[in-house]
């Protein structure tokens, strides 16, 4: 599943990109969608930082009958993300850790500068196989991908929206 997704924040690109490059675990507590973040590499080279994050979703706003179809750590995934302050952009891509044939995500964010405001565009491709887990039978997870992937791209788009938010308050603090 493609999807794009923009947000706008009044703040200067610089600051807001620096701010979700550098300072994310400031914002962790009041992400409802997202339980941890565990920084596990981070590699700087100039303009571009190489990062590697493992993140555990919050499983609170998601149906539980979606939920129980999967052990806990099925909402965990390893990001590995570029962030070039060269063009403001990050491109990234998502593997589930225990289940790697089980997810293809990736995409890029890209920060425009829209006078003193930043416009954030995101662009990605999700793709799951839920019949790939464990104890999902085949025709249950070919049924519930395209339910399970628009979830995902809906938690996506609120977490967006909720960082930019929350970004938006602690720039305007300092």
């Amino acid at each position: 599943m493609r999807f794009s997704l923009t947000e706008a924040v009044a703040f200067p690109r610089e600051r807001v990109f620096r701010f979700q490059r550098d300072r994310m675990p400031e914002l962790l507590s009041d992400l409802r969608s997202v339980a941890s973040v565990e920084t596990l590499e981070v590699h700087v080279d100039g303009p571009r930082m190489r990062g590697v994050k493992r993140w555990t979703g919050a499983t609170a706003g998601l149906p539980a009958s979606v939920v129980g179809l999967f052990p806990a750590n099925a909402f965990q995934w390893v990001d590995t993300s570029t962030w070039d302050e060269s063009d403001f952009s990050v491109t990234w891509g998502h593997r589930h850790e225990r289940w790697p044939d089980a997810m293809r995500a990736r995409g890029t964010n890209r920060f425009e500068a829209n006078g003193e405001d930043t416009l954030l565009s995101l662009d990605g491709e999700l793709t799951l196989y839920p019949e790939r887990v464990p104890g999902v039978p085949a025709a249950v997870g070919e049924a519930v991908r395209p339910l399970l992937e628009r979830l995902v791209v809906a938690q996506l788009r609120a977490t967006l929206r909720d960082t930019l938010a929350l970004v938006a308050e602690r720039l305007e603090r300092e």
